[in-house]
């Protein structure tokens, strides 16, 4: 199948999609615990196959080992993303001097102030 796929050869890389797919989608649902981040991660993972199974794939290795590593690296790459977005959605604000109470005059908001009115 390998020199079938080196090839370019179309009906090779539909059996390689088929006989693998729910394997790797497996994978990438075990480490990423998200169903359709495994699905765009597998797709991925079919795209890198199909451009570079010429330049790095070592004919010594089984083709299951390289899509297996493959998919354990998109996955942690998809995990580095996740980490950072989550950082930058959830970062705290910025105060300037005085914080922004300050600004808001919290006299006005004085518990004994706001029982008298």
């Amino acid at each position: 199948m390998v020199a079938l796929l080196k090839e370019g050869h179309e009906g090779a890389f539909r059996v390689l999609v088929r006989e693998y797919q729910e394997r790797l989608f497996n994978i990438a649902c075990g480490i990423t615990s998200d169903r359709e981040e495994s699905l765009d991660i597998v797709q991925e993972v079919f795209l890198k196959v199909h451009r570079y199974i010429n330049s790095t794939f070592d004919e010594k290795s089984k083709l299951y080992t390289w899509l297996y590593r493959i998919t354990v690296n998109e996955c942690l790459n998809w995990h580095k993303r996740w980490k950072r977005r989550f950082r930058q959605q959830h970062q705290p604000l910025e105060m300037d001097e005085g914080g922004y109470l300050s600004e808001l005059g919290t006299d006005d908001f004085a518990p004994d102030t706001l029982y008298q009115e």
